[in-house]
């Protein structure tokens, strides 16, 4: 990713831009974990002999029906590694995404969660044996002691009109992977894929089709998934790293080099052009337009004046049918993702050429 180059701003739907999870590395006070908190798995836990120290445990909370935390202690209590999900802290929903800038707060208060488990070096006093329990006593610098391995950052894009679909990008050629999957849900393509899974890979899929989702049709998920050697190769190392500026880059740096702007023509019904035709204008404007285009199309002589020929073509023009082209092609429309706005729209040929 370039480091400098500018990219355009988030213009809407602002909401559903930013961090949906999150693995990160911390060491321990290894006196405050003794693997006898209810919060491990009975199964999950070792030790180096009976009666000795934590070797290594796992376990997970749920603060909600809608998610799961993971945690791990290893290296006999020294290190901790957390996978949460940010997004569905801040919204339970999951819905929305987290905003980069609020990353930080979601992870103390995982922290917090976790206190009868382990505590994090920072959250003791070691001069005083002072437990520091509320984030706003830690250190200033307690995030550039979180190591972050992978990051996952999203853009949903909302569509009610053009019946928009990953699927429909798959003729896209991108820049550096010539190769994608796709996945399918009940025969309907329902993701793309590519990338390397350990040093980033993307996923565009339909996230109202997406079993872990609840939210109503046309939403679709931009996701770029990102591990620990790319993100620090892109200025990402610890958790004080992490600001929604540098998820916006991220995220539109992935975007570009996917060409997944490109525009596409999307078909409506032949019956419903008409039917908006002769809506807007007449029943026998449309009985006429639909016979002009058929003649012209065939290259018949059409035994009507220039000027009623002309305003044919303006009418044909204002609903996206230039009259000559093929009669297969009414109503059909130029779209594109607009991934600032996070909506499709239609898009001029002239300027997409």
């Amino acid at each position: 990713m370039s480091k400098s180059k500018p990219y355009p701003a988030f213009t809407a739907h602002t909401e559903y831009v930013g961090v949906d999870t999150l693995v990160v590395h911390m060491l321990l006070d290894v006196d405050s974990n003794d693997g006898a908190s209810p919060l491990l798995q009975k199964k999950g836990v070792r030790r180096t002999r009976e009666d000795m120290p934590l070797e290594w445990a796992r376990g997970h909370f749920q603060p909600d029906d809608k998610q799961t935390i993971h945690y791990e202690l290893s290296n006999a209590g020294r290190d901790l590694r957390l996978t949460l999900h940010p997004s569905k802290i801040m919204d339970n929903k999951h819905s929305t995404l987290c905003h980069g800038d609020l990353v930080h707060g979601t992870v103390a208060w995982t922290i917090q969660q976790l206190y009868p488990l382990c505590r994090p070096i920072w959250t003791l006093n070691k001069e005083t044996g002072e437990l520091l329990d509320d984030p706003r006593s830690w250190p200033s610098t307690w995030t550039d002691q979180v190591d972050v391995s992978i990051l996952h950052c999203a853009r949903d894009i909302y569509d009610d009109k053009y019946g928009f679909s990953p699927g429909q990008l798959i003729h896209v050629q991108k820049k550096n992977y010539p190769d994608d999957n796709l996945y399918r849900n009940n025969g309907k393509i329902n993701t793309l894929n590519y990338g390397n899974s350990k040093r980033i890979r993307t996923n565009f899929y339909n996230k109202s089709d997406a079993p872990n989702h609840d939210v109503p049709e046309g939403w679709n998920r931009f996701e770029i998934q990102m591990g620990r050697q790319f993100l620090v190769e892109n200025g990402i190392s610890t958790l004080s790293d992490i600001t929604h500026t540098k998820v916006e880059s991220l995220l539109w740096a992935r975007w570009e080099d996917g060409r997944l702007g490109t525009p596409y023509s999307v078909e409506s019904a032949l019956a419903e052009f008409f039917k908006e035709v002769a809506t807007q204008e007449s029943g026998s404007t449309a009985i006429t337009l639909l016979g002009l285009a058929t003649a012209l199309e065939h290259g018949l002589d059409v035994p009507m004046n220039a000027r009623t020929i002309t305003h044919y073509k303006k009418i044909g023009r204002k609903y996206g049918f230039n009259l000559g082209e093929t009669i297969a092609s009414m109503g059909t429309s130029l779209v594109a993702v607009d991934f600032a706005s996070g909506r499709v729209i239609e898009v001029d040929s002239s300027s997409a050429a």
